[in-house]
């Protein structure tokens, strides 16, 4: 077996032909999804943000997701003229993103449908974007052939597909992750101008993309170390001989003088302003203190606030970089039937292994079998491909070091930068096949077969899942149904199917029963002709608080509503759940007559504040539904809405027994649940 290729020469117009359709392919099926889609939990945020920044120059509303992408949604709305909530009101003045979000989207009279098409359809650029580089990189690593079979398993990705159709951040942060490492490695060997222009810009660009950019600098660290002591002359700005030293100062250099136009770039996307708030619109304050946002981090705040003090950097870019730290120290989060904040370390793992389709994982196995199989019959050239590779190890390696490291375990997306290095390091299977020994024919055809095979297995991953891209779940796994009892959040369940159950209520609203709700997300059930009593939501915005019993009826309850991991309790049901269950048992026929109201009823305060009434109320609350999902984890759903609500036809007696039976009962009728068949239908 021959070397890999050296940088192949330009790539011909067939090839680039075949490219865009494989890019057309993967736009029409990601934003025909998308339309059969409500909003998902951050889009609101994130959209109404970009519009903001751009309309108003006002960086108050959601600083913490990346300036750019948000900015690049909310240029398709400009179109649109949207009407946007008065700039007096406290939501804005208080800088509330998600109760400004849900008022621009469901209370201004616009078209919720309409805002959210076209913010998505921006960011399937963000997707095209990530998979020309996917082409472009495999290109020259491995020729025209692994290049175009690389491209098509990225771009019939339901994890690609998903996520290019959402408008969040986080393709553009992983095309961004994958082009910094690439480019700079490029200066890294061709120190010139151009090169440093390209390398700076696309790393100043990431840098307003997300704050997860920062992972980048030790990552190029990493480059400049080993470019320092390895690899050919470099044509460094000094004069004299090529040495170590001087390697290191000038590619020093460079690394400072990125840093210079990062910071430029940081500046240009605030407006040159240091203040996180427009003159130009009514005052206000931020939604936490400073303090309290890096109480959390006490390390942070000498740099944080050395940097705000002096005027380094925007108030809005280290607001929102203080944010995400505090923020992503402790957050609930769920992996096969554990609910907990600090995290596991085989979370990532885990997920990667029930997410990645198939016909992916087949293809990165042998991709692995054929880098070791080549690294045998060349063990002497293990350095120079290692060298040439150094990017894309950097990147994995380090980018998986902090994923597994990390406490923030809420999404499958969270390691989406790692996907296009191993689709480019799937076209080696189509160039070694292409170098078994045998006639032209054999070198034809068995590359072509393989990579056929590969992908026809792909296509059939997409088709099963169209267009539930976001729950995709391979075989091994249990698939898409059994989804729920390994993940949920932003893996599986993220509010985007009110659509879908709307379109189920229709098509099943002979009885009579009501329908209860338990909804994660950001869409509204009304706007979409949804009838159902919310017994839990999350977020809840403004809404006011319906103070109801549990009958009998029809319950729509979110994958993520149902295994609870942001209950304050972050524990299964217990002897203490159910003892504090009880004592408010004991208040309930006072919940029901205060209506929500207890202001209006003196005669049942007992002498207890407002407050503590209506904290005794969320807590029950809380804890009757807690109680119900126990049995509801195990007893298997009549039907699933794509895969993220379920759906469960609870009779009183069902009810009764979940709600009030004693605790042996309880566990009787949970252990009975077992022995029931699971066989949902899926909509």
């Amino acid at each position: 077996m021959s070397a890999p290729p050296s940088p192949s020469p330009r790539p011909t117009l067939t090839f680039w032909l075949i490219i865009l359709g494989l890019l057309v392919l993967h736009a029409g099926i990601a934003l025909e999804a998308s339309t059969h889609k409500s909003t998902t939990n951050d889009e609101v945020a994130h959209i109404t943000g970009g519009y903001t920044f751009n309309q108003f120059g006002d960086f108050r509303i959601q600083p913490e997701n990346g300036v750019l992408p948000q900015r690049w949604h909310g240029l398709g709305l400009a179109p649109l003229d949207p009407a946007f909530p008065n700039l007096e009101s406290v939501p804005w003045t208080q800088g509330l993103a998600y109760q400004v979000s849900y008022d621009f989207f469901y209370r201004s009279g616009n078209d919720p449908d309409a805002l959210l098409l076209a913010a998505r359809t921006m960011n399937v650029g963000w997707g095209l974007a990530t998979l020309g580089l996917i082409a472009l990189a495999t290109f020259r690593c491995f020729g025209p052939g692994p290049a175009l079979f690389a491209t098509a398993l990225a771009a019939l990705s339901p994890t690609m597909l998903a996520h290019s159709a959402l408008a969040t951040s986080d393709m553009a942060m992983a095309f961004f992750f994958v082009a910094v490492v690439f480019a700079f490695w490029w200066h890294l060997n061709n120190l010139n101008l151009f090169t440093f222009a390209v390398s700076s810009l696309t790393f100043g660009l990431a840098c307003v993309a997300k704050f997860s950019a920062v992972m980048l600098l030790p990552m190029m660290a990493i480059m400049i170390v080993v470019r320092c002591l390895a690899g050919p002359p470099i044509n460094h700005p000094f004069r004299g001989n090529d040495t170590t030293a001087r390697r290191a100062l000038g590619l020093g250099l460079s690394w400072a003088g990125h840093g210079l136009v990062a910071v430029s770039i940081i500046w240009l996307f605030f407006g040159f302003r240091f203040a996180m708030m427009s003159p130009d619109v009514p005052a206000g304050t931020m939604p936490l203190a400073w303090e309290n946002i890096l109480s959390a981090h006490p390390s942070w705040e000498p740099l944080i606030f050395g940097l705000r003090d002096l005027r380094i950097l925007p108030e809005a870019f280290l607001y929102g970089f203080s944010y995400v730290l505090a923020f992503s120290l402790a957050r609930g989060a769920f992996l096969d039937g554990q609910v907990g904040t600090e995290g596991w370390v085989d979370f990532f793992p885990k997920t990667f292994l029930y997410k990645t389709p198939s016909a992916e994982l087949i293809s990165l196995a042998i991709t692995l079998i054929v880098f070791i199989w080549w690294l045998r019959k060349h063990p002497s050239s293990w350095r120079l491909q290692a060298f040439r590779w150094i990017p894309g190890l950097t990147l994995f390696g380090l980018y998986w070091a902090f994923s597994l490291t990390s406490t923030l375990n809420i999404g499958h997306r969270h390691i989406l930068p790692t996907y296009p290095l191993l689709f480019i390091a799937t076209g080696a299977i189509i160039w070694a096949s292409g170098q078994i020994k045998g006639s032209a024919i054999v070198q034809k055809w068995v590359p072509l077969a393989l990579g056929a095979t590969l992908i026809a297995g792909q296509l059939v991953s997409v088709a099963s899942i169209h267009p539930h891209h976001l729950a995709y779940f391979n075989t091994p796994s249990g698939g898409p149904a059994k989804g729920y009892q390994h993940l949920v959040d932003s893996s599986l369940d993220w509010g985007q199917d009110l659509p879908g159950l709307a379109a189920w209520l229709d098509q099943n609203s002979g009885s009579a029963d009501p329908v209860f709700m338990a909804y994660f997300g950001t869409g509204e059930p009304a706007h979409y002709g949804i009838n159902a009593r919310t017994v839990v939501r999350l977020p809840n915005f403004d809404l006011p608080q319906t103070w109801l019993p549990l009958e009998a009826g029809t319950y729509a309850i979110s994958a993520t509503m149902l295994q609870h991991p942001y209950r304050q309790q972050h524990q299964p049901w217990s002897a203490e759940s159910e003892a504090a269950f009880q004592n408010l048992v004991n208040l309930k026929s006072s919940f029901w007559k205060m209506a929500g109201r207890p202001e209006d009823h003196p005669e049942l305060l007992d002498g207890a504040p407002v407050d503590e009434w209506r904290h005794a109320w969320n807590l029950y609350n809380e804890l009757r539904f807690a109680r119900l999902c126990e049995y509801l984890k195990i007893r298997p759903p009549e039907a699933m809405i794509g895969y993220s609500i379920l759906i469960f036809q609870l009779d009183e007696t069902e009810i009764q027994q979940a709600l009030h039976a004693d605790l042996p009962t309880l566990v009787k009728l949970i252990e009975s649940a077992t022995d029931l068949p699971f066989a949902p239908e899926t909509y």
